[in-house]
């Protein structure tokens, strides 16, 4: 699979022409280089959320400042403060969970009126609009339904890593399927 991994945290804005502090950057530090894309989530109504990497310098084994091509004033910058910051490929595929995969897949997902829906299987960023693909779980054998629900704040209302899950406020009919 070539999807998204996460890469890095914003942890602030550096400087006034707009560069970007990493946190918890070791993957980033490993496979980004200039003209690397990168996406950043959640998405933010004021932010930029695809770019290419412009340069990087590493501060240590976990922590990068990094300039980004779309990214050029420090309020762009502070508008991402705690965003993650993902890539795509083969490369950032290969490297261990702890680096920092997108560790999201796999989480359940609970919704607030529903309850558990499902298993988070697949993140796509390239839409307009990011979308989550959730798995209900097997019936009888059969393969549950993959429900594509928006990964935007307004629907996504807390992850927790520790727990592995996912909640969620649907609105109301985005999660009625049509029967089989």
């Amino acid at each position: 699979m070539h999807g998204w991994h996460q890469a890095a945290i914003v942890g602030a804005a550096k400087g006034l022409e707009g560069k970007l502090r990493l946190e918890d950057a070791s993957a980033f530090l490993r496979f980004a280089e200039a003209g690397s894309k990168v996406a950043f989530t959640p998405p933010r109504e004021d932010a930029v959320r695809f770019t290419r990497v412009s340069e990087v310098e590493p501060i240590s084994e976990d922590a990068c400042i990094a300039a980004f091509a779309d990214i050029s004033e420090r309020a762009q910058a502070e508008a991402l403060t705690g965003a993650r910051v993902l890539m795509r490929g083969e490369a950032a595929e290969t490297r261990p969970e702890s680096d920092g995969a997108l560790r999201w897949i796999g989480f359940q997902v609970i919704d607030a009126h529903a309850g558990p829906i499902g298993e988070a299987v697949a993140f796509d960023l390239e839409r307009p609009q990011a979308l989550m693909s959730v798995r209900a779980p097997s019936v009888d054998g059969r393969t549950g339904r993959v429900a594509l629900i928006p990964f935007v704040e307004e629907i996504i209302s807390s992850v927790d890593e520790e727990a592995r899950q996912i909640r969620i406020q649907a609105p109301a009919g985005l999660l009625d399927l049509p029967g089989e």
